[in-house]
């Protein structure tokens, strides 16, 4: 008997109809229009992200507007750590 309840209650969802979970209804998008929301600044952007292999919650992140930020707890805060170097961007980083 218990058998046959479960094979029923497995056998339930390809006997019923086809269902959706949400009816789209165009009618109800008609007042949206699309917009561009940002971003609305392209500087800062991160080029690079390195941790430290022995101690993954130092992380090192390079932006390409030549800034590079140290976080010593994975990310929650971070230090910069190039600010006194005169430099256009940062491409990449590397540590050993």
């Amino acid at each position: 008997m218990k058998r046959l309840l479960f094979l029923l209650l497995l056998s339930l969802p390809f006997l019923c109809g086809p269902l959706s979970a949400q009816v789209s209804d165009e009618a109800l998008l008609e007042g949206f229009r699309w917009r561009n929301i940002g971003p609305a600044n392209q500087g800062g952007r991160i080029v690079d992200i390195e941790a430290v292999e022995g101690a993954f919650r130092r992380v090192f992140l390079a932006t390409a507007s030549g800034g590079v930020w140290r976080s010593d707890n994975a990310g929650t805060a971070w230090t910069p750590i190039f600010d006194r170097y005169e430099t256009a961007c940062i491409g990449d980083m590397a540590l050993f």
